[in-house]
């Protein structure tokens, strides 16, 4: 619900509406509240159009994980709101995978232990592994598919 929420444009900028799920017992009041309590009318844009309705849809995953997504039910929940945004007209939604700097640090350490002769080429090869992994659990074209480099400190 809260999916549709956002890509129907009916959500003010900068608000947080939050998708849980799992439970907790002392939050299980909260499946039993009524759509106007769950979206308040603060965070609600009075009157939709082009300018509230998203442009694009794009998914961000840390790039640097064994696993993107992480196991069946996480795969599953992607693949369903990927159909969804798909049937809401977003055909292409994007997927990002950041922190391609752990990944190269990871073989950093493997070829300086000796364990790989070509640092640069493994990394090229240890990347389109991670994004033909992607594309295939997710279903999606290749060319959605994008590792971003930050090499800050802290990200």
């Amino acid at each position: 619900k809260q999916l549709g929420v956002i890509m129907d444009g009916a959500v003010k900028d900068e608000s947080l509406v939050q998708q849980r799920n799992y439970r907790y017992a002392r939050l299980l009041w909260e499946f039993w509240r009524k759509d106007v309590d769950l979206f308040p009318p603060e965070i609600l844009v009075k009157k939709n159009g082009l300018s509230t309705k998203p442009h694009a849809i794009l998914f961000v995953f840390d790039g640097s994980m064994e696993e993107i997504p992480d196991g069946e039910e996480e795969t599953r929940f992607y693949k369903d709101v990927i159909a969804m945004s798909r049937n809401k007209g977003y055909l292409y939604p994007q997927i990002v995978l950041t922190r391609i700097d752990r990944v190269e640090e990871q073989l950093v350490k493997s070829a300086a232990a000796g364990e790989i002769a070509d640092p640069e080429l493994r990394l090229r090869q240890v990347l389109d592994k991670k994004i033909e992994d992607v594309v295939m659990k997710l279903d999606v074209p290749r060319t959605a598919v994008h590792f971003i480099e930050n090499y800050h400190a802290g990200t």
